[in-house]
């Protein structure tokens, strides 16, 4: 659950799950910070124009034109599994999360109904809409494109606002004074975007919202509600699915997109239902004032086609209750078991082996994927999907030697794999819904995007559960602490960094004002100290929210 910590697995906490959401935000920040000049191995979309240019012998390839964004580009790289990781770590939080608020119910006496478990799903689910909304609009970008230093204070007010809205307040603070905290800050927010909005006359919508938060938004609301209501994780499978499987189809354009057409016709009944509920969400009809009409249209807030990525959020859940029931495994009697969570059972040459088998087996696939849909004429042996399918092996040589859910859970990634990289090199076939032509994040994005990416997800929470919750070891400390605040880092690379390094430096001494940001931009123009750049930032950003974890500075919806 985004900003919620977990407890240990042995009860409801997972760090490797922490880990696993940490570095997804993480690569976040660098992926969206590092200036497009590495679209080759980083943004398979992004297509510069480019023209070759041989010198020594050498190939090399000049910019000449603007970078464009090829939809149906079959790759995939590190950071097209970003959105999906945190997606599966957000679904396997759910079960973890809701058992331990349970729990610290059930400690002090109390119980929580059915209506009382479904008030707090609707109230965490109202604060991540709000704050993916809040997120957008004190976003420096959408305050001044051009990132004015009077931009640049304004982002940096709503990210200290956002504390008195989002922070989680000590258990001693008084009733009251969390309410009283609570409402001054909505009030301090609600003003801060009105007087953004009103400085340069925009009309304030709720179509400007972060489409990531949104969207996690609803599919968590929806994983949550169906592992409440449905505790058996086949049959929430078996259920929730099916309307994935639709969404997923709704989003196909089949006019844009022939090759798809079984998957869109199949679907066709559901568009004048998805659209009347839109409708039903825009109540502006007959209002002339545009300021009011804007607030009271929220058809931006929801569509059906993002529910496609509860093929990644609802197995999670099931993930989820795997790492819950404790995975005991049964020794010589029945009242005498062996905690397999124990360093005893997995010895460090099984964790180094399962280690190198799963890193190899995630170069593979990138390294495999990355540059099959390239437009370039590169060399076919780095062209060809084919060789991601070697990474089948060492995913499944992982499995042995693993105890109990390790070697479970390892056994779904490598079949999440297997189907996803197979699925990935066949090519589409109208009459074959199926085989949709490659792997591909979109618009619109294929169902072998959705299930390498789980295989993928799953197969990291193993490892770095062995490391974290099984030996025990610090190691993966930083990504840990920041998976248990990820709405803070969420935030603070744009709030907090971007003024840092953006804002002018030494002006008031009397010398040049020169930023951070250009200061080091300055001293190459090699796109390699581009990202070593981001990733300093991204890193010092992390050490930030580490410690602010460990002052117990967390922010929850």
């Amino acid at each position: 659950m985004p900003g919620e910590s977990l407890q240990p697995v042995n009860s409801t906490r997972s760090l490797g799950l922490d880990a696993v959401r940490g570095l997804a935000i993480l690569l976040m920040c660098v992926s969206g910070n590092v200036p497009g000049l590495l679209p080759n191995w980083m943004y398979h979309g992004y297509y510069p124009q480019m023209l070759p240019e041989v010198v020594e012998g050498m190939t090399t390839w000049t910019k000449v034109g603007a970078t464009k964004f090829i939809e149906r580009w079959p790759s995939y790289t590190w950071v097209d599994w970003v959105f999906p990781g945190f997606l599966f770590a957000m679904g396997a939080a759910i079960p973890m999360a809701l058992s331990a608020r349970r729990a610290s119910l059930a400690a002090r006496g109390e119980t929580m109904t059915a209506w009382g478990m479904m008030r707090y799903l609707l109230s965490r689910w109202i604060g991540l809409v709000a704050f993916a909304v809040i997120v957008r609009q004190i976003s420096p970008h959408f305050i001044d494109k051009s990132l004015s230093p009077s931009a640049l204070g304004l982002a940096l007010l709503g990210f200290v606002m956002l504390f008195a809205v989002y922070m989680r307040l000590p258990k001693g603070f008084s009733r009251w004074g969390t309410i009283a905290l609570r409402v001054l800050g909505i009030m301090g927010m609600v003003g801060l975007i009105a007087w953004i909005n009103i400085r340069v006359d925009r009309v304030f919508r709720w179509s400007d919202h972060d489409i990531i938060i949104l969207l996690l938004a609803h599919t968590w609301l929806i994983g949550a509600v169906s592992w409440v209501l449905i505790r058996r994780g086949w049959l929430r499978l078996l259920l929730l699915l099916p309307v994935a499987m639709s969404a997923h189809m709704l989003d196909l354009n089949i006019n844009k997109y022939p090759d798809y057409r079984w998957w869109g016709a199949s679907v066709d009944w559901l568009r004048p239902v998805v659209d009347g509920i839109r409708r039903g969400l825009d109540m502006s009809s007959g209002v002339e004032c545009p300021h009011a009409g804007a607030i009271l249209n929220l058809s931006p807030l929801w569509s059906f086609t993002w529910l496609k990525y509860l093929w990644i959020v609802v197995p999670g859940t099931v993930v989820g209750d795997l790492l819950i029931r404790r995975a005991f495994h049964a020794s010589t009697s029945e009242n005498s078991t062996i905690d397999i969570t124990s360093s005893s059972v997995i010895g460090r040459n099984i964790a180094f082996r399962v280690t190198g088998l799963s890193v190899l087996a995630l170069v593979i696939v990138w390294a495999g994927l990355r540059h099959y849909g390239h437009p370039h004429e590169w060399p076919g042996v780095v062209r060809t999907p084919w060789l991601a399918l070697w990474a089948i092996v060492p995913a499944w040589m992982a499995c042995l030697g693993l105890p109990g859910v390790w070697r479970n859970l390892m056994r779904w990634a490598a079949l999440a794999m297997t189907i996803g990289l197979i699925l990935s090199v066949m090519p589409a076939g109208a009459e074959n819904g199926f085989l949709e032509g490659g792997i591909s994040k979109g618009p619109p994005s294929t169902l072998s995007y959705y299930v390498t990416s789980f295989g993928m997800s799953v197969m990291m929470l193993v490892v770095f559960s062995i490391w974290s919750d099984v030996r025990q070891s610090r190691a993966l400390g930083l990504l840990e602490r920041n998976g248990q605040n990820p709405m803070l880092a969420y935030v603070a690379i744009r709030n907090l960094l971007l003024p840092i390094v953006m804002l002018p430096l030494l002006g008031w001494l009397g010398f040049e004002a020169r930023t951070l940001d250009r200061l080091m931009n300055g001293l190459s123009s090699e796109p390699w100290v581009d990202f070593l750049w981001t990733l300093t930032k991204t890193l010092g950003l992390a050490c930030v929210v580490a410690l602010m974890v460990r002052a117990r500075v967390v922010w929850r919806a």
